[in-house]
């Protein structure tokens, strides 16, 4: 419990509404994020609604900064599943601090 209750993630929502979230089309048919949900980009291409141009992924529930969560969580895509706020030596993830920066959120350390 102690991990959830420092995750950052929990508060935040800037990367799911700043970065694109773009993935193969292959990944519904695996069962990751449903048809209604992806907008169609250029073939084998799709990525989650409302990300098209940078914006808020349909899936975010919440307001950016405050208690904020991910409808979709246990079928998200691979670039959600993907982008972590530290790498394994503990240092911050720059598109995450970008994305924050953006909305106007404290910036994250290195946990070292």
């Amino acid at each position: 419990m102690k991990n959830k209750i420092n995750n950052p993630c929990l508060t935040c929502g800037a990367c799911c509404s700043f970065y694109r979230v773009s993935f193969f089309e292959g990944e519904i048919i695996s069962g990751y994020a449903s048809e209604e949900l992806i907008s169609e980009l250029q073939f084998p291409y799709v990525c989650m609604k409302g990300t098209e141009n940078g914006g808020k992924c349909v899936c975010l529930m919440g307001e950016i900064g405050k208690n904020i969560h991910c409808s979709i969580y246990d079928k998200r895509s691979n670039p959600c599943r993907d982008f972590h706020i530290w790498d394994s030596q503990g240092k911050i993830n720059p598109r995450c601090n970008k994305a924050r920066k953006v909305h106007g959120l404290t910036q994250l350390k290195n946990k070292n």
